[in-house]
């Protein structure tokens, strides 16, 4: 019969609160956000479900498991054979921890391991906290097989920002050491690619799972390379830049197909707005139609559109009671108004300018598959080269004559569109099997927001590395995503002669269908897919005239390691 381990249950939910809030200031335990709402727990196991049944009867790896609500509701459905909570603050003990390694048949360990030092699993065959059984099973892991056999949770959420340049937090750093062991095949990973499911601030998610390119950084394409990133619960907040809303209805589209196949239904308290209106235009909108959805009106549009009712509906006046025309000032309101009015003819005549450039760059991207695919007469070819190449002086020639902002938000709009259109599209966001559960601050403590990621490592890898490709790769990236607005002609920096030398070796930067652009200038460093990212670093090896392997240690030695691209 399996271990009966205590479970907290809704009636404790109060409890659970009132003990966090006396707990001792020891250490950064206390800033943590950990899950006070055993239905959240309830929800996401059941939407989980299907996927974690391969874990039944594993061993649970729980990093900062806290108060352990969330640990134990996953102990009590997977049964594990083993669960380890690494609990270095000491707060955490007597209260919450002690009650489940004092249970009869407990299959619960404790240790207080720093966290830093705990991602290694020999430490725990040491110890006997891995069953022996499953430890001679897995001894000969390879990447090719996934190791369902360990199980990691994780909680991020402790800790402040490190500094180092423009700082870290710590769930980036977790992610790129969990990264790192998968691609070393040690540490967690020595026996095998394990699964881990991370608890972070939601703020932080946008670097390891971006919703937009603007967001996409060297980590973002590393973990493409290595795993599989599901968002499981969300505290939905837009990020400061937005992508169309047309195409988050239509990515919305895809997905709620994915769920009717697959049999996976979202409860309608944990769905968000647009969760809501793509399922709403699934069977009433095309794609067509769906682009003519307008954008999310943003913080002033709402303003002018209540400034306008309030006008129409003299609430106020253009002058005060009493004043004239011209004999004395305009009503504050009114003055507000006649701002938000210009603000807005401005926002729509940069609407159809940016509408216009991206067309050009569709008919430059149309010609330049044609040139690829096409069975083209010499006279066909170099009547579409030329005719791409008149497009294109004709677009850079109207992007130097437009308003300041035109070209970052066409960069922006037109890097998102042509990710989107790929096949499969370039952001694992749009590759989402299901959508994530809405979460509220009530269900956390503190009352703040966290998401809940999925990593699970791609077996086979689709991009095998050796451990000196690996240090080309990781060169490339470096230095080409150090500012994440730099088109790939920045390859030149690499060595002399490396732009030239290498481009004709990865064809997929020029292709559109791979996500390549006609023109090297247009194509942004954030939007090199793994394949294209693949390709450079094979090429770099071939290179004969690339710098020694030594030097190229020296440069990511002396090179500030960054979260994101700077702007």
């Amino acid at each position: 019969m399996p271990a009966v381990i205590p479970v907290f249950s809704a009636a404790k939910t109060l409890p659970l609160v009132q003990t966090l809030k006396q707990l001792p200031k020891l250490g950064k335990g206390t800033n943590t956000i950990n899950i006070v709402d055993p239905k959240l727990c309830d929800d996401v196991i059941q939407r989980l479900g299907p996927s974690l049944k391969p874990h039944v009867g594993c061993s649970i790896i729980d990093l900062n498991p806290g108060p352990a609500l969330w640990s134990s509701k996953v102990h009590e459905f997977l049964q594990p054979q083993s669960h380890v909570l690494v609990e270095p603050d000491p707060s955490y003990h007597d209260p919450f921890l002690k009650p489940l390694l004092e249970a009869t048949g407990s299959r619960y360990h404790l240790r207080s391991w720093e966290i830093a030092k705990s991602f290694d699993l020999h430490r725990y065959i040491r110890e006997g906290l891995i069953p022996s059984s499953q430890v001679d099973r897995n001894a000969g892991g390879t990447a090719t097989q996934r190791n369902d056999s360990i199980l990691i949770l994780a909680n991020a959420t402790r800790g402040e920002r490190k500094r180092r340049g423009r700082g870290k937090y710590e769930s980036h750093f977790r992610a790129q050491t969990f990264c790192s062991s998968l691609q070393r095949m040690d540490g967690l990973n020595a026996q095998g690619p394990v699964r881990m499911l991370m608890w972070l601030p939601d703020a932080e998610k946008q670097t390891l799972l971006p919703r937009t390119v603007s967001h996409r950084t060297q980590l973002s394409l590393v973990l493409e390379l290595y795993f599989h990133i599901e968002e499981i619960v969300t505290a939905s907040r837009q990020a400061k830049e937005r992508r169309e809303t047309f195409i988050d209805i239509e990515s919305g589209k895809r997905v709620a197909r994915r769920m009717e196949a697959a049999n996976i239904q979202i409860p309608q308290d944990r769905q968000d707005e647009t969760q809501i209106r793509a399922k709403e235009a699934l069977a009433k909108s095309s794609r067509k139609a769906a682009a003519q959805v307008r954008d999310d009106p943003r913080e002033w549009e709402k303003e002018l559109q209540e400034l306008e009712e309030a006008y129409a509906n003299k609430l106020f006046s253009e002058y005060s009671p009493g004043v004239r025309r011209g004999d004395g000032p305009q009503t504050p309101q009114f003055k507000r108004l006649q701002v938000l009015r210009h603000m807005l003819t401005f926002s729509e005549k940069r609407k159809v300018t940016l509408d216009g450039l991206l067309a050009e760059e569709d008919q430059i991207d149309a010609l330049q598959i044609d040139l690829l695919y096409k069975n083209l007469t010499p006279e066909e070819r170099e009547a579409a080269t030329v005719k791409r190449d008149q497009i294109y002086k004709t677009f850079k020639d109207h992007v130097a004559s437009s308003a300041a902002l035109v070209p970052k938000q066409l960069a922006f709009r037109g890097d998102d569109r042509r990710a989107f259109a790929l096949d499969p599209p370039l952001l694992m966001w749009d590759r989402r099997i299901a959508e994530p559960l809405l979460a509220s601050e009530n269900e956390f403590y503190h009352t703040k927001r966290a998401s809940l990621l999925d990593f699970q490592p791609l077996t086979p890898r689709p991009y095998p590395l050796t451990e000196e490709q690996w240090i080309y790769f990781d060169y490339i990236l470096k230095t080409v995503l150090h500012y994440g607005n730099l088109t790939i002609k920045h390859l030149q920096s690499l060595a002399p002669g490396a732009f030239e030398a290498l481009l004709p070796h990865v064809p997929s930067l020029v292709d559109p269908l791979k996500g390549g652009r006609a023109k090297h200038d247009e194509l942004r460093a954030r939007c090199l897919t793994p394949e294209m990212a693949h390709g450079l670093a094979m090429a770099w090896e071939r290179w004969p005239l690339r710098p020694e392997i030594v030097d190229t240690i020296s440069f990511d030695r002396g090179m500030e390691d960054v979260p994101g691209p700077r702007r």
